[in-house]
């Protein structure tokens, strides 16, 4: 049920701190991350407040997520410190995070949109990204790259119950 682009307004944002904000959708349905830099202080943040979302997300709902990291210089910074850009908990300590809270859980499934810039840095992150997606092996989480928000948010409502 994808949904009305006169309605993408989201529910609420969370000001998570000057550099990170979190914003949901569908009535809490869809977190969308948007951090505004690329330190590392920015993305250790990111990957805590990405873990515990999860470690609260309403099982067994499917996790949707958009990590926009579409602002100037966010991309290249987080690609170039992290080899795997598509993870749910951002970074490894965050997976690790999400490991120790899901592992009695049934199954955890995913779906993350990630939402790149239309400059030739997005197009970078994008080609990253794809080669990362197709040599990934993970039968609970899907994951496709975007550089329109609302492209993102109509795939992940098409996962919506």
């Amino acid at each position: 049920m994808p949904i009305d682009p006169q309605t993408l307004t989201p529910d609420r944002i969370d000001q998570m701190s000057v550099y990170l904000q979190r914003k949901w959708y569908a009535s809490d349905r869809i977190v969308v991350y948007k951090p505004y830099t690329g330190d590392e202080s920015t993305i250790a943040e990111w990957s805590r407040v990405a873990a515990d979302t999860i470690r609260n997300w309403k099982h067994p709902q499917i996790y949707l997520a958009i990590h926009d990291i579409s602002q100037p210089g966010v991309a290249m910074k987080y690609t170039s410190r992290h080899k795997n850009i598509l993870l749910p908990g951002v970074t490894d300590e965050g997976m690790q995070a999400i490991r120790d809270s899901t592992d009695n859980r049934q199954l955890f499934e995913a779906r993350i949109a990630l939402l790149v810039s239309g400059q030739f840095s997005g197009h970078i992150t994008r080609t990253f990204a794809q080669i990362e997606a197709y040599n990934r092996i993970d039968e609970h989480g899907q994951f496709k790259i975007f550089i329109d928000e609302n492209a993102a948010l109509n795939w992940l409502s098409s996962f919506l119950t």
